[in-house]
């Protein structure tokens, strides 16, 4: 979320989706999607993965971490993404 004018403006998820692929590097041979660190997401900084898997595929628990099936850290593409329950 940003403020213009005083007024609240909330990205839709396309907004967010189009961020992302602009963004990120797109790696033709693995299909990767890389894009390091975090973007901003309704008003606060979160993980390019989390902010990917959130607008791609759906809502995550707060107990769940999201790892990449492709072994690439920075990978945001929804297809190489997966929630598992954190490790406490």
């Amino acid at each position: 979320m940003s403020v213009s004018q005083g007024v609240a403006v909330v990205e839709s998820p396309e907004d967010v989706k189009r961020r992302l692929e602009e963004a990120s590097e797109t790696n033709i041979a693995t299909g990767c999607w890389s894009l390091p660190g975090e973007i901003e997401l309704l008003g606060r900084k979160v993980d390019a993965r989390r902010a990917s898997y959130f607008v791609y595929i759906g809502t995550i628990g707060s107990s769940k971490r999201i790892v990449t099936t492709c072994g690439n850290h920075d990978c945001i593409n929804p297809d190489h993404l997966r929630a598992f329950a954190s490790e406490h």
